[in-house]
């Protein structure tokens, strides 16, 4: 439940929470117009940081030369680490995965902070049909998928069959029912809106990760228990977070988003939308163009965040084993050096006790029966000089692959587009060289980092040999990335 917004926890709010901290800022401005125009605007995820203070630079220039030189004095680097401070956390600064340059990005409430001004502006335009029947959509997917009896669903059924023979014969006769244009405009600005939500819902979804990923850290700095109880709390912990409801979410959506024929219908879907004549007087927002791939993008983030959760358990491991030898390597080593102290006048009486020194002898019958080991004989004879029965072409013709040429054909089919699966490639260009061919371009997606693999989904690819013969294979989904 939500904290009731009573006088006391509204002033918490406007003393800690970084939206409302942004908001009285006194360079809001700046931070705001900024942000907006290198992040939101272009639909970046992550800049580099001597790309990010020459963007700054610039705009300061801008700023400075239309409002003169003391509005905003600092050089840009010194704003980037005011808005980086753990107290002022207006922006997320950490080191990317490879290389030694701090990346930027947008935190979660920086984002909503922008949005919240941006729906300040006074519409043009505000739909409430269409807001009206998606209310209706999801009320009556609630209780039809979530709360019917079977004599219901059946009912339902037959009466949506009778429906649609309806709307069939209505359509044979000519009678086609469409939106007009002020339909299309309100649903086509309601899908902006969606679009613009759930990209940002993104950002927020990798800082919950991220948070699990500091307590984790900070659990295994600070624990005292047994490696074996602390890993069972942390993994018990992974899987209340994979089987929670945000967890089967975007597990789902991530399902949902590498299947090829639901990318093929999204792109379908929307260049038909945006190729509408009642949207051409519309501004359109660009992200559309390029939806595919920035969802694609988004979610390969929070999938680099739960990688380095689980890294981090590993090298938990791999340090806890380390230091668990070295101790034992410090104890032998005292017991040797003891023991050579001790040795020309050893202690009197009894030093210690020792249990169960005695060897213990197992039952007969838990013996393995006794195998007669083979012996290899070998025959010293000479070797004869034959001749071959049959063709040996084939060892002087061996295939060759050249991953440039595959590196080739995949960027000359990517002009155009964000991405092309392995079956789309595979198609445009028939492998020449067999199966060796495809096991090329298979290599070349584990190398590139723009590249996704995903072993979950297999995908059927005919492969069309020298021969004329047609060998049908199931692949891993490959999608590469421009």
């Amino acid at each position: 439940m939500p904290s009731p917004l009573d006088h006391d926890h509204v002033r918490y709010l406007r003393e800690h929470h970084p939206l409302l901290r942004l908001l009285a800022a006194q360079n809001l401005p700046l931070i705001i117009g900024f942000l907006q125009r290198v992040f939101i605007a272009p639909g970046r995820r992550e800049l580099r940081q001597a790309e990010l203070e020459s963007e700054l630079g610039d705009y300061l220039y801008q700023l400075r030369e239309r409002e003169g030189e003391a509005i905003y004095p600092k050089p840009p680097a010194k704003y980037l680490d005011d808005w980086t401070r753990p107290e002022l956390p207006f922006l997320r600064k950490y080191y990317p995965a490879r290389g030694d340059e701090p990346a930027y990005d947008l935190t979660p409430a920086t984002e909503r902070a922008i949005e919240l001004l941006d729906g300040l502006e006074q519409r043009e335009f505000v739909g409430t049909e269409s807001r009206l029947r998606a209310m209706f959509a999801l009320l009556r997917e609630i209780v039809q998928e979530g709360d019917e009896t079977q004599a219901e669903r059946l009912a339902r059924l037959q009466t949506e069959r009778a429906a649609l023979d309806t709307q069939i014969e209505r359509v044979r006769a000519g009678k086609l029912d469409t939106l007009d244009d002020t339909q299309v405009r309100e649903r086509f600005l309601r899908l902006e809106d969606t679009v613009r939500r759930l990209l940002a819902d993104f950002r927020q979804v990798e800082e919950n990760f991220r948070g699990l990923d500091r307590a984790t850290r900070e659990r295994i700095a600070t624990s005292e228990s047994t490696r074996g109880m602390l890993l069972d709390e942390i993994f018990s912990e992974q899987d209340i977070i994979a089987e929670s409801d945000e967890g089967r979410s975007f597990r789902a959506f991530w399902e949902l988003l590498l299947n090829p024929a639901e990318q093929r219908d999204l792109r379908t879907l929307l260049e038909r939308v945006l190729a509408l004549p009642a949207l051409e007087r519309i501004e359109r927002d660009p992200m559309l163009e390029r939806l595919i791939s920035r969802l694609t993008g988004a979610g390969e983030q929070v999938q680099r965040s739960l990688s380095r959760l689980n890294e981090q358990l590993r090298k938990f491991l791999d340090d806890r084993v380390w230091a668990q030898n070295r101790r034992i390597g410090e104890l032998a080593g005292r017991i040797e050096r003891l023991a050579v102290t001790l040795k020309d006048e050893p202690p009197a009486g009894t030093v210690a006790w020792l249990d169960d020194v005695k060897p213990e002898l197992s039952s007969l019958m838990s013996r393995r029966l006794y195998t007669p080991p083979s012996e290899t004989r070998l025959e010293d004879a000479a070797i004869a000089v034959g001749h071959a029965e049959g063709s040996v072409d084939a060892l002087f013709t061996q295939s060759f692959v050249d991953l440039e040429t595959l590196r080739a054909n995949v960027t000359r089919l990517l002009a155009g587009r964000e991405q092309i699966t392995l079956s789309a490639v595979l198609e445009a260009e028939p492998p020449q060289e067999g199966l060796a061919e495809v096991i090329g371009y298979l290599e070349l997606a584990s190398r590139d980092e723009r590249a996704t693999i995903d072993d979950r989904e297999d995908t059927p690819v005919s492969l069309r040999l020298t021969r004329g013969a047609v060998r049908r294979l199931r692949l891993p989904q490959a999608i590469f990335t421009r």
